[in-house]
């Protein structure tokens, strides 16, 4: 590595302020110049920002404090939060909310970029402000940066920085490619099943004779319909709140409802997942009333129409697991379903929607035990059941294989930040 320096942000570019039109002129708004605020930088996933959520016309432009920035510009979120940052892809502008750098043509815009990142910290010290904090054009231009002196090693540094996020960005592409293909399957899965022959049923407008009519229209002849309440018994579940919980191994685990609507699928494989466990204190408390294979939890209560994701417990062994907080704890009261296949089915479109016409609440939605044993549930054979089950699991397993190229190179790109943004020492001017 080479001689490194250390300037002011200000002397290596402008630094630009934003501004926005105003809102009620039509003409100013839905023109071609892209309008970057916070909100469009915090859903960057790489260093560049090539579409936003808001576009403003020339005349925006020139009746307003907003500046042109050009293709390559730094565009930092300065307030509401601190510390987004990516590059332009084309002239654009941005709100109050951000601040720009525009570099000089001795600067390698994308190194800086991610050196830039490194600094949030101090920027977000130098914020003030009492309803949010913000920092001012002149706390960021004093910023003192850290860089090497030759551009080319800026632009070698970058090069490495950017072939990690091309191999992230790829895989969550791809991911994102199988999650769509699996919210299809999941709606022909649920609606149309597997026929004997192996393959999708033919829809029910093109084969009539193979459907029958039910209280959730049209089904399969060879599907049963059930109520929940014949088909399932409900358990009991504890009401310990996270400060309960521990992140360490412990003899009692315990299945929370935030965790069953955000960080969890369909499948809660025990094998795979690390279960919080309840600390000494809340064991007591706990309660007595053990998950097992096959079994389904449900979050009662979110923010928002997730209300009623479940998940079914696989790969339970010898584990002590209980149902938490603000959770509806379901066990089958027969042998009727295959393994998997319930975890699928009652988090696709056609369970879920039966519990909507039933949630409560305006800032947060719940389900009651009451209304859950309303709903009904459709029961293929066994050998169609674990059919579906296999192909889910199957396109599962490919998302979570991209999702760890992704991880995989996310811990890689940290180290490499780590090492390549840092001056070494002895070679700094």
């Amino acid at each position: 590595m080479g001689k490194w320096g250390k300037d002011r942000l200000g002397s290596l570019g402008d630094i630009v302020a934003g501004g926005t039109p105003s809102t009620n002129v039509d003409a100013y708004w839905d023109g071609e110049i892209p309008f970057v605020t916070p909100y469009d930088l915090s859903k960057c996933a790489g260093v560049w920002i090539d579409k936003t959520a808001r576009y403003i016309t020339k005349a925006g432009l020139e009746n307003s404090a907003a500046n042109l920035l050009p293709s390559q510009s730094i565009v930092i979120s300065t307030r509401a939060p601190i510390g987004y940052i990516a590059l332009t892809t084309e002239p654009s502008v941005s709100n109050q909310g951000c601040k720009s750098v525009v570099l000089k043509e001795d600067q390698d815009k994308v190194f800086h970029c991610y050196n830039l990142s490194t600094y949030v910290g101090e920027m977000k010290r130098l914020g003030v402000g009492t309803t949010f904090s913000e920092i001012s054009k002149a706390d960021l231009s004093r910023i003192n940066v850290w860089h090497p002196v030759s551009l080319d090693e800026q632009r070698h540094i970058a090069e490495i920085l950017t072939t990690c996020d091309e191999v992230i960005e790829k895989s969550e592409a791809v991911a994102e490619k199988y999650r769509a293909i699996k919210a299809g399957m999941l709606n022909d899965l649920f609606t149309r099943g597997i026929g004997k022959n192996g393959k999708l049923r033919p829809s029910p407008e093109s084969a009539p004779q193979l459907y029958k009519d039910t209280a959730l229209g049209k089904v399969p002849c060879e599907w049963e319909v059930k109520s929940f309440d014949s088909a399932f018994e409900l358990h009991g579940n504890n009401t310990l709140s996270r400060a309960f919980l521990t992140n360490q191994n412990g003899a009692v685990h315990n299945v929370h409802y935030g965790d069953v609507l955000v960080k969890y699928d369909a499948i809660l494989d025990c094998d795979d997942e690390a279960l919080p466990s309840v600390i000494a204190e809340g064991v007591r408390q706990a309660g007595n009333d053990y998950l097992q294979n096959g079994d389904l939890v449900f979050a009662d209560t979110a923010e928002d129409d997730t209300v009623g994701k479940a998940v079914e417990l696989y790969n339970v062994g010898d584990r002590t697991i209980v149902s938490g907080l603000h959770t509806i704890f379901a066990r089958p009261k027969e042998d009727d379903f295959a393994s998997r296949w319930l975890g699928y089915y009652v988090n696709s479109d056609s369970f879920h929607k039966q519990l909507l016409p039933f949630v409560v609440g305006s800032k947060v939605s719940s389900i009651s035990r009451t209304n859950i044993k309303r709903t009904l549930v459709v029961i293929p054979e066994s050998d169609e059941q674990q059919q579906i089950a296999e192909r889910l699991s199957a396109i599962d397993a490919k998302i979570v294989d991209e999702l760890a190229v992704v991880a995989k190179y996310r811990k890689v790109k940290t180290g490499l930040m780590a090492r390549l943004l840092t001056p070494p020492d002895g070679e700094v001017e």
